[in-house]
């Protein structure tokens, strides 16, 4: 029960650091490719037909990247022990580097909390142990 791409938009579970940076640069391609490389190639000044539509397709893909970056944020500081509602903090200056870097770089609980089990599965081994002697 993995976090598969099915479950990529469930706030459930934790996920590591690497996990967390390649979406993020995974979702920066998709913006970058599907919203601004029209713009690029377009010119400034695209043909006034071309704008609406660009406009128009647009929207559905940032609102679909800004949830799945929400999404995936939750289970970030899931696997750090802390509620989604800490995803606030990346909305206030300064703060909000602070909050990437941790993101980025702090590990998480080498251990199951309250939003699961460790997604590096490095305390499998230890509950196997424990269970022969309960």
């Amino acid at each position: 029960m993995g976090d598969t791409p099915e479950r990529w938009y469930w706030i459930e579970g934790r996920i590591g650091r690497r996990t967390w940076v390649l979406r993020f640069v995974g979702m920066l391609a998709v913006m970058f490719t599907l919203v601004f490389l029209p713009l690029l190639v377009l010119g400034d000044r695209p043909p006034e037909d071309m704008r609406a539509t660009i406009g128009c397709s647009a929207i559905p893909v940032i609102f679909a990247c800004v949830v799945f970056r929400f999404v995936q944020d939750v289970k970030r500081l899931h696997d750090l022990g802390q509620p989604g509602w800490f995803l606030f903090c990346g909305f206030i200056p300064v703060i909000n580097l602070i909050y990437v870097v941790i993101l980025a770089f702090q590990d998480g609980q080498p251990h199951r909390n309250a939003f699961g089990p460790d997604p590096k599965r490095r305390d499998e081994g230890f509950e196997a142990v424990a269970d022969v002697f309960r």
